[in-house]
């Protein structure tokens, strides 16, 4: 008898919930009763017109399962699989060094972005990948518009990462900022290094976690143009405010994740 194949559970704004095509749910069923090895040599496959490739949604899936097994060997496998193939869907449709330099900044932090959900996924069911199992380019496309707005939108801070007396950068939070990033770690330990700073951060108080991860996704901590977004208007406290709680939250990571 076939495993049963949980539905999704995000609901649509019509009130239906979200469900993969038949043919998704198909394969999903024969994959169940493949050895893992063998569903990872069929994952390499890049050539969609290959008879034996295998649709993304069906790696999300599988990459999902991997929340229940005792070690990482199957995550760490179709993680990459999966993560080259959103690089592969946001590849630029123009070349030359100003394009290439810009969307290069733009996937990567398409690429943060969905890792993060994914790294939630791993802890909590996380809905927002629910629509990466029902149609992966177009979400992968939705995600490319939802950074290019905040892209679009950003400004330098006036003071964020500015010393109060010089009006410099501080050095100390300038370089723990770039330690924290993933990918100042050699390519061998960056997805490990996603797992540990993901679960850090969701350790932080609320208010704390919610400043770093705006942080991360390029929103500025405040700004002169009331139409551009920023953390201390979001959160409505002053400026002063986000820099205390962004200093506390680094210092904490630091710790935990081995860098102080």
């Amino acid at each position: 008898m076939k495993n049963q194949i949980p539905p999704l559970r995000k609901v649509s704004p019509a009130g239906d919930l979200y469900a993969r095509r038949p043919a998704i749910e198909t394969l999903i069923g024969h994959c169940c009763e493949m050895p893992f090895e063998a569903l990872n040599e069929r994952a390499g496959i890049k050539d969609r017109r290959h008879p034996d490739y295998l649709p993304s949604e069906v790696l999300v899936h599988y990459l999902r399962a991997t929340r229940s097994d005792n070690t990482d060997r199957r995550f760490e496998k179709l993680y990459d699989i999966v993560i080259a193939r959103l690089v592969r869907n946001l590849r630029p449709a123009v070349h030359g060094d100003k394009e290439s330099a810009w969307q290069s900044e733009l996937q990567e932090r398409v690429t943060e972005r969905f890792v993060i959900r994914l790294m939630k996924d791993r802890s909590e069911y996380c809905e927002a990948l629910d629509i990466f199992e029902v149609a992966f380019d177009r979400a992968a496309r939705a995600l490319k518009v939802d950074m290019l707005r905040i892209m679009g939108r950003r400004v330098p801070p006036t003071a964020s990462l500015e010393d109060e007396d010089s009006g410099e950068i501080r050095e100390d939070i300038e370089l723990a900022l770039q330690a924290l990033n993933p990918l100042s770690k050699p390519m061998e330990l960056q997805m490990t290094y996603r797992i540990q700073l993901r679960r850090a951060i969701d350790s932080l108080p609320d208010n704390e976690r919610r400043v770093i991860d705006m942080i991360f996704v390029g929103i500025p901590a405040e700004s002169d143009d009331p139409n551009t977004p920023s953390i201390a208007r979001i959160l409505n406290c002053h400026p002063k405010t986000v820099r205390n709680r962004r200093d506390n939250a680094i210092n904490k990571l630091k710790k935990l994740l081995g860098e102080a």
